[in-house]
């Protein structure tokens, strides 16, 4: 999903692949058994070109979503 640089520490999948809203999104998430093991599955739902963001549904309601809530900001 990143072509940059694996971290020392091993792998960290999926890095940068956003939530897109419903007209957005280009990819989606399957969960496939191999070799007896749940594997998350990404697949593209059309061509993406070079430099295109990937984007799919995180699976939580639109409100849900940490950047979708509303903060209460209380200043002294």
């Amino acid at each position: 999903m990143d072509a940059s640089k694996e971290p020392d520490g091993g792998l960290v999948l999926g890095r940068l692949v956003n939530h897109g809203r419903k007209s957005e999104r280009n990819a989606h998430i399957r969960v496939l058994s191999i070799d007896g093991s749940a594997t998350l599955c990404m697949f593209a739902l059309c061509n993406i070109p070079v430099n295109e963001e990937i984007l799919y549904d995180y699976g939580l309601p639109e409100k849900d979503l940490p950047w979708n809530k509303q903060v209460s900001c209380v200043f002294p």
